[in-house]
């Protein structure tokens, strides 16, 4: 099986002269190999109508014969074949670095003329995990509900050589966070999606990224790259928003993995520009925040010095207008107490 562009590739081959075996035809998706005995092949396809199925299929020499599905999953009375697969597409970041994606679109979402629906941009772990073309329930009830889903695999990801899981080690990092929204600006160039129907999303590493794109997608605003924001919310689980209190308090068989991808704490300048939490005041949507408490990878205090932060903002800014209300007050009543 060979990994094309993040979809698993099944390639059998008849030794000792390596001819190519016909296959039978089957759906794009993420093959796996669960046996191969003589001529007896079984396998598990995964893509976002079918599950983690397993096929058995009796290689013939001459000839493709027809797989029979050996596995059943409990769909609860949901007709899976309804579902649609996801289409492939590439676009260029900043830096003209050409960046693949996955983009599911709900099946009601008609003709080859693109309309403008909300969408999610849906970030993976890792840094150097993939995003693949398998099932996922989440994406699913997302397509159910209407919305579109994107998932960049931004560099770093694994799955497209040695030089491109690289690109985004310690002082690139945030070049990975620019292709992040870069997907978003994408779509709407498209015509997939307009600008604040979007929402970031993602776990532990894509927790990270689902906070840095909405604080990039503010700055872009604020250096007039564009006239408005993409992002109108975000949703970050597990993440990773303040660099250096992740190094110091992450598991320590984890810590110096982490240092090389991420910086050292010998830096903690550097570690302070790419940490969300020293950018609060650019986090100007809805944000919904879950973790669990007893995480020993991305420890609970990454999600609580962002909650404790947008809270006090808010605070701040109902401050501010009270405290503006109170200048007007005195102008027009009088009040000797308003201050």
């Amino acid at each position: 099986m060979t990994n094309e562009d993040g979809y698993g590739v099944l390639h059998v081959y008849r030794l000792p002269t390596f001819a190519v075996v016909e296959l039978p035809k089957m759906d794009k998706g993420v093959v796996s190999v669960n046996e191969l005995r003589g001529n007896h092949l079984v396998y598990t396809m995964n893509n976002a109508k079918t599950p983690g199925i397993a096929f058995a299929y009796d290689i013939l020499e001459k000839g493709a014969g027809a797989p029979t599905q050996i596995t059943a999953a409990d769909t609860q009375g949901i007709d899976f074949s309804k579902f649609g697969l996801p289409q492939l597409v590439k676009y260029k970041s900043f830096d003209g670095v050409e960046i693949p994606a996955f983009v599911f679109l709900p099946s009601n979402y008609f003709g080859a003329k693109k309309h403008p629906i909300p969408f999610v941009a849906y970030y993976h772990g890792g840094p150097e995990g993939q995003s693949r073309p398998i099932f996922d329930k989440t994406i699913q009830y997302l397509l159910s509900e209407g919305f579109g889903v994107i998932q960049p695999n931004v560099r770093g990801s694994s799955g497209y050589g040695r030089a491109f899981l690289m690109m985004d080690d310690y002082k690139k990092r945030w070049d990975s966070v620019k292709d992040g929204v870069a997907a978003a600006a994408w779509l709407v160039e498209q015509g997939y999606a307009i600008p604040g129907k979007m929402a970031t999303y993602g776990g532990s590493y894509g927790g990270f990224m689902s906070v840095a794109c909405v604080v990039e997608d503010q700055q872009q605003v604020d250096a007039g790259a564009r006239k408005e924001r993409l992002f109108g919310a975000g949703i970050d689980v597990v993440g990773i928003v303040n660099m250096k209190t992740f190094l110091e308090q992450t598991s320590g068989y984890r810590r110096k993995l982490r240092e090389v991808e991420y910086g050292p704490l010998s830096d903690p300048e550097f570690l302070d520009s790419v940490s969300s939490i020293k950018k609060v005041d650019k986090i100007n949507i809805p944000m919904f925040i879950a973790h669990g408490f007893n995480d020993p990878r991305v420890p609970v205090g990454e999600a609580m010095q962002l909650a404790n932060a947008l809270k006090e903002k808010a605070v701040a800014r109902r401050s501010w207008r009270t405290c503006r209300t109170c200048l007007l007050r005195p102008m027009r009543a009088r009040v000797p107490e308003a201050e």
